[in-house]
């Protein structure tokens, strides 16, 4: 593990202890001003793993990211929430995203955004009331099979959490993020090894 100090603008040192490591898979942990430090310093010192993997993250998907450092985002993995492009109701959704938010991506923040307001109106129609208490009633009950987000139906345990909430896995191709595993979320397959920074169009 290579640690660094988080007010740092200059991780040069540190991305050339990584490369040194001879590492197939380089796995950072971190912000995304940081990342796009990252990785342009992994490009000038011609840094080119087989693969980089960011579990949990969001910050290669983010438009800041995405523009800042262009086709060098491309082969990124994360594992986080995300929509699923092959339901239904997210074709619709992404069809109306398109026309309204032209120069917005749609993300995990808009679906779960989205699915929010599913969840409330879904609520109100099924208690046929305003009052809070037949309102939470009809929440503690909720069940919607389809919403945009991957994963199960949205329902909530006894603790009010939706435990259904999958986590596919995700990789910037042509510089969007898009769901490569499972496989029945996605057309579309991992590309790894990913291509040498110095290969790239």
């Amino acid at each position: 593990m290579i640690s660094y100090d988080a007010r740092a603008r200059d991780l040069s040192t540190e991305v050339a202890k990584a490369k040194a490591s001879g590492a197939d898979l380089f796995v950072p942990i971190t912000r995304v001003a940081d990342l796009i430090l990252i990785i342009r310093e992994m490009v000038k010192q011609d840094f080119s793993p087989m693969g980089i993997y960011m579990p949990s993250s969001v910050g290669p998907t983010e438009k800041a990211f995405l523009d800042a450092v262009g086709k060098y985002a491309d082969g990124i993995l994360t594992t986080l929430p995300w929509y699923d492009p092959t339901r239904p109701g997210s074709t619709k959704i992404l069809e109306r995203w398109g026309k309204e938010q032209p120069d917005l991506p749609f993300d995990y923040n808009s679906g779960f955004g989205y699915e929010s307001i599913q969840i409330v109106a879904d609520a109100f129609k099924r208690a046929g009331s305003v009052k809070s208490e037949d309102l939470h009633a009809a929440l503690k009950t909720t069940k919607i099979d389809d919403h945009p987000m991957f994963g199960g139906p949205i329902e909530f345990a006894a603790n009010g959490q939706n435990d259904n909430i999958g986590i596919p896995m995700l990789q910037i191709q042509d510089r969007k993020p898009v769901i490569v595993a499972p496989a029945s979320a996605t057309t579309f397959k991992p590309k790894l090894p990913i291509a040498k920074w110095s290969e790239r169009a």
